[in-house]
Formats: structure tokens, sequence, C-alpha cells
């Protein structure tokens, strides 16, 4: 008998969030691309970002100010 997507997700929300987290894991590596891969697509875009920084088209924000606003919506979104 093949299970269908919603019975698959029943069955996965049934398991303890432990075993959840490892067939995520295992999962995201059957699928992910290899790291070179995304190491070559993460460069490209670093460098996008930088050339658009330093047009002037995009702005920098202080680390502190980013980690301090990404807490916040957190925090209000497991509210």
């Amino acid at each position: 008998m093949t299970m269908n997507l919603n019975q698959i997700e029943h069955e996965v929300d049934l398991l303890p969030q432990k075993e959840q987290m490892v067939l995520f894991s295992h999962l995201q590596e059957r699928f992910a691309p290899p790291q070179e891969e995304l190491d070559r697509i993460w460069g490209q875009e670093a460098m996008t970002r930088y050339r658009s920084y330093k047009a002037g088209k995009s702005k920098a924000y202080p680390v502190d100010e980013v980690t301090a606003h990404l807490r916040s919506e957190l925090t209000a979104k497991s509210k």
C-alpha cells in the first residue's frame, strides 16, 4: 500500500520531535545540492550583494540591530 503525502505528514506528526529532526536531516542530505555547488551559489550571491551595496543600491545594517530585530520577530511568532 502506497501512502499519500497527507498520510505521510500525519505519520511524521506522530513521531517524537527528536525522530522528526533525524528524518528532516536525512531528507535534507538527500535533496540538498553538493557543498561545492552551495559554496559557488553563495559566493555569487555575496558578490552581487557587495556590488549592490558599493553602488548605493542597498543598505548595510549593524549586526546588533539585525540580531535584535530577528529575536523580536521570533519571540512574537512563538506567542
